[in-house]
């Protein structure tokens, strides 16, 4: 699949969405005091990075006829997904655990390998909280895992298989209190991102007025959406160390949100550009090389 302007301009939305309403507890003043408002924007980014999820996933496996393609759609999302998402759950144990940064975790070693396995949106809430901004990863791992039940389903089927999935996970969720509530909330935006890539749209309101400044816009959107995977997995480590460094300097407000903003933000992105191209050409190398 080749890129796709709006499926890059969702992921830079949805990700500068994650920033903003993460940024709050480090900034000196509050942008906005509403707890619903953060809840409702928290949602539109999820939302919007489950939908792409489910778009691409289609675009790039739109059948899985047998066994053998099935173990590779699980092999390249493993690969794709997986390591980074180790080091990021690495970052985690030391900041928030060993260092106990805000916001601090206490995690039995149980709830860590859950976390590793992937495990945390299964079984929430019964066995464990996961951990803050991560769930998601999990979350759509299970999504992953889920996707070959939907593949090559005419959209009818399709339809009736996720609701019947739905169901069932619902009914566990009330007998045996697990599958996180959040689950359910983010489930069908993956479903529709299946069945609008299946119907080829392209959501052109979104493609023309940004095709207009192609050369100057594009290039900025296409590189924060092409970092927002590794932005979402470590900007709340580097929120919490730059937020005690800043504490360190002993800046005023002013120059504590500057530096936050204008400094610790776009180095933040660049650095996680670097890492997701780094990463990428080690993929492209190791297969190569088989």
């Amino acid at each position: 699949m080749g890129r796709f302007l709006f499926l890059d301009a969702i992921k830079a939305f949805a990700i500068l969405l994650v920033i903003f309403v993460h940024m709050q507890n480090f900034l000196s003043a509050v942008v906005i005091e509403n707890y619903y408002v953060f809840e409702f924007l928290t949602f539109i980014a999820l939302a919007c990075f489950t939908f792409v999820s489910g778009y691409a996933i289609y675009e790039n496996n739109t059948t899985l006829r047998d066994r053998k393609e099935v173990l590779h759609f699980y092999k390249k999302r493993i690969v794709r997904i997986y390591p980074l998402y180790l080091a990021a759950l690495f970052v985690y144990f030391l900041c928030f655990q060993v260092f106990g940064l805000f916001p601090p975790l206490h995690y039995s070693i149980p709830e860590w390998v859950a976390n590793i396995l992937c495990l945390q949106v299964i079984l929430a809430p019964a066995y464990i909280e996961p951990i803050f901004t991560l769930w998601f990863i999990g979350f759509i791992m299970v999504l992953y895992a889920m996707y070959p039940v939907f593949s090559g389903r005419p959209g009818r089927t399709r339809i009736l298989l996720a609701v019947s999935i739905f169901a069932v996970l619902a009914i566990l969720h009330q007998i045996l209190n697990i599958i996180d509530y959040r689950f359910f909330l983010y489930y069908f935006f993956f479903i529709a991102g299946i069945a609008a890539a299946e119907g080829n749209r392209r959501f052109l309101f979104l493609e023309q007025p940004l095709k207009k400044h192609e050369t100057s816009i594009f290039p900025a959107i296409g590189a924060l959406a092409y970092a927002s995977y590794c932005i979402y997995l470590f900007h709340m480590p580097v929120f919490s160390l730059s937020g005690q460094f800043i504490s360190w300097l002993n800046l005023s407000g002013y120059f504590q949100n500057g530096v936050l903003l204008f400094v610790v933000i776009p180095a933040m992105a660049c650095l996680c550009y670097g890492v997701q191209r780094v990463y990428d050409a080690g993929i492209k190398s190791r297969r190569g090389r088989v």
